[in-house]
């Protein structure tokens, strides 16, 4: 199997996509989880 130039930049693109809205994904949810212990507080 060979990857083209243009194949890599295009994983590439997707992969750092993925972990865009991963990081995305991660810090909504600190800040749904970190509302309700400030809330109570």
């Amino acid at each position: 199997m060979t990857l083209k130039a243009k194949d890599l930049r295009v994983t590439t693109t997707r992969v750092r996509e993925v972990l865009q809205a991963c990081s995305l994904a991660v810090s909504l949810t600190l800040a749904h989880a970190s509302v309700p212990c400030n809330g109570s507080v």
